[in-house]
């Protein structure tokens, strides 16, 4: 039987992989942990980080997340080029981003 931390990783990863594809980049891992600061991240090798806390968002807050993280495959940063990346890939970004800043201090605090 499949693990809960392994299910997460089942959801998150064929996202990861299909936009990372539009970008043609590729993933590296995939890591579930337990933060309260972050929702993920992305390292130099294409590793990417998140808290297991993004499953209980909605679904477009939930993919953005991950959008999020594989745009800094292309871009390490927070630039121009970062935010065209990830408009690119969930046009509506900036309504998850509202959501975000409404409910995401909450959703830290649980667990």
């Amino acid at each position: 039987m499949i693990g809960f931390e392994e299910k997460r990783k089942v959801q998150i990863r064929p996202i990861a992989e299909a936009k990372a594809r539009i970008l043609r980049s590729n993933i590296g891992r995939v890591t579930i942990k337990d933060t309260r600061t972050r929702w993920g991240s992305c390292s130099a090798k294409g590793n990417l980080n998140f808290s297991w806390r993004i499953l209980l968002m909605p679904k477009k807050v939930f993919e953005y997340i991950i959008i999020h993280e594989v745009a800094h495959l292309r871009e390490q940063n927070h630039g121009k080029e970062f935010w065209k990346l990830v408009q690119f890939m969930h046009p509506n970004f900036d309504h998850s981003r509202l959501w975000l800043k409404k409910y995401g201090e909450k959703l830290h605090r649980i667990g």
